[in-house]
Formats: C-alpha cells, sequence, structure tokens
C-alpha cells in the first residue's frame, strides 16, 4: 500500500438495508442469517462465505484532498449473503482466486473501483490488472479482482478495504467493516489443504427443459490430486427447488453436474432476483458446504421458467 495515500477508520453508521428499506436504522439480528455449525475443511471452494450480510455495510473515508467530502460505499454482493470468490490455477501452478463484489455507491459523488485489498492477500506476480468500474451517485458497480494468493503464515483476516478514485483524481482505501459472523477462511483453503489444488464452478448453462422443469449444467475442475464428490446440492431461493445426481470428479479431471430446477410456488417464484446454489461435497479429507450464486445465464433461463410455468 502507498504510505501517501490518506485512510481513515471508517465511522460507524450502523448496518443500512436496501435502499426503500424503513427498518434499516434498527439494530441487527444477533443471531447471523443461515446455518450455523457448518464444518469448516480444506478444500477449496469455488465460493467464499461471507456470513450473514443481511444488511449493507456503510464505511466513509477522508478526501484525499483533506477535506471531508462523503466517500461512502454499501457493501453488499449482487447475491446479498456471499462475496463471491472462485479459485484458479495461475502460471506457476500455485492456486488464486478471482474475488467478485457488488457495491453500492451511497455518496454524492463519482468514484471509480480500482482494487481489493486485504491483510495477509497479495496478488500474482503475472496477474491481470483489474478493470476500474465507474460508479455514479446512487448506483451499483460490479467489482472483480483475479489472481489473489493468502499468505499462510498469517490467519484470515477481518476486513476487505476497496481502493476508489474520487472525481478529483485522489485515490482512498476504505475499509469495509463487515458485520460479526463474516469469515474470509475460503482464501486460505490451500493454506490448510496443500496439494489439493483448485476446484472451480463454472458458469451454469442451460441445457433443455423438460415439460415445466429446466436442467442446467455446471461445469465443474477440480485440479486438486484427490478425487472430490459432490453429494447434493439445494437453493434457499423461494419457490424453487434443485436437484442433482451424486458427483464424482476425479483429480485433475473436470466434469459436469446436470441440475434439475423446479418451480414450487408461483407467486414466490415471481419476485426472482437472485439465485444461491449451496453444495454438500466430500474428500479424503472431510467434508463441508459452501455456496455460491448461480450466474446471470443460469438466471435468466430460471426467470424464463418462472414465467412459463406460471403464466
Amino acid at each position: 500500500m502507498q504510505g501517501d495515500v490518506g485512510r481513515k477508520r471508517p465511522l460507524d453508521l450502523g448496518v443500512v438495508g436496501p435502499p426503500g428499506d424503513s427498518s434499516a436504522h434498527l439494530e441487527p439480528p444477533t443471531t447471523p442469517r443461515g446455518p450455523s455449525g457448518w464444518r469448516r475443511w480444506g478444500v477449496p471452494a469455488a465460493a467464499l462465505l461471507a456470513g450473514a450480510v443481511v444488511g449493507a455495510v456503510v464505511v466513509q473515508a477522508r478526501d484525499d484532498a483533506a477535506t471531508y467530502s462523503d466517500v461512502r460505499l454499501i457493501g453488499g454482493p449482487s447475491s446479498p449473503y456471499y462475496v463471491n470468490a472462485s479459485w484458479h490455477t495461475g502460471r506457476d501452478g500455485a492456486a488464486a482466486a478471482i474475488v467478485r463484489l457488488s457495491l453500492l455507491n451511497a455518496g454524492e459523488q463519482e468514484l471509480e473501483v480500482l482494487g481489493i485489498e486485504a491483510d495477509g492477500v497479495s496478488s500474482m506476480p503475472d496477474a491481470r490488472p483489474p478493470e476500474p468500474a465507474a460508479a455514479a451517485p446512487g448506483s451499483w458497480v460490479e467489482f472483480s479482482q483475479t489472481g489473489l494468493r493468502p499468505d499462510c503464515e498469517v490467519g484470515p483476516p477481518d476486513e476487505l478495504r476497496v481502493r476508489v478514485r474520487t472525481g478529483s483524481g485522489g485515490e482512498q482505501v476504505v475499509d469495509l467493516d463487515l458485520p460479526p459472523g463474516t469469515t474470509f477462511e475460503g482464501l486460505w483453503a490451500p493454506c490448510s489443504t496443500p496439494g489439493v489444488g483448485a476446484f472451480f464452478i463454472g458458469e451454469a448453462t442451460a441445457v433443455s427443459t423438460d415439460g415445466a422443469d429446466l436442467v442446467t449444467e455446471l461445469p465443474i475442475t477440480n485440479d486438486g490430486e484427490d478425487p472430490l464428490t459432490i453429494d447434493r446440492i439445494v437453493t434457499e431461493t423461494d419457490g424453487l427447488t434443485a436437484t442433482a445426481a451424486t458427483l464424482e470428479v476425479g483429480g485433475h479431471s473436470s466434469d459436469t453436474l446436470a441440475v434439475t430446477w423446479s418451480v414450487t410456488d408461483c407467486e414466490e417464484a415471481a419476485g426472482l432476483a437472485d439465485v444461491i446454489v449451496r453444495f454438500a461435497v466430500s474428500h479424503g479429507g472431510g467434508d463441508g458446504e459452501f455456496a455460491q450464486p448461480l450466474g446471470t445465464l443460469g438466471l435468466v433461463e430460471l426467470v424464463r421458467m418462472v414465467e412459463r410455468t406460471c403464466r
């Protein structure tokens, strides 16, 4: 981090809900949303569970001209409960992460998101620089950064930081104070299970429709030495169910997981805006669960399925 970039610890403004949420001033629930007691295990997963981000987090940073202009970012990934991180293999054969975030520019000035930072996280030497993402006041922006690697000598960080450029051309680093229960342990998975490699789930594509149902395919890549088994999948999205047969993926190989989607409640599914898929996976060193958003292509096909089924 450059020493000439000013930083200020964020002002505690509480947890802010989505736009229009009249309950935003209330204290967040003491029990984080989502299942508790998941067993943590060492297999690098295709998704980084970021805890129950029920509300959104507001941060404030000092303007680089030494004036207090509001630079406010509300952190809330497009899937509201997860910061998504996929794993890939760098040219040197080591695992690296692609981290994706969605941020709301809640301030009054134009911003460019330049990069993601965290204690103990560095970039691969040959990593492609991230594309700056422009965020107008009041708009959401999607940002991704590739080639991030953990320092196995230290533990996972307690926070993420985002580097932004303001309209004046100066840069700031904004600290994202996340709610209790947030974890970045997924970034440290290669440290806890050396040699397992990367387990990557790609973008879902539609294959066929079977009556009212939809079948999508998820490409699965296992870059590790040992085989992995996807024992089951579920979705917590209201109005939908997802089922798939057990699939074993050998070491250093790829396969495809066929997922069948059905509508269980048209009224609940009518407001479909995002879909989270949970995977139960086992391997020689243990088992665990992780989750990730379905992705844009799969989401579009699910919306079409709902319209076709419920019209």
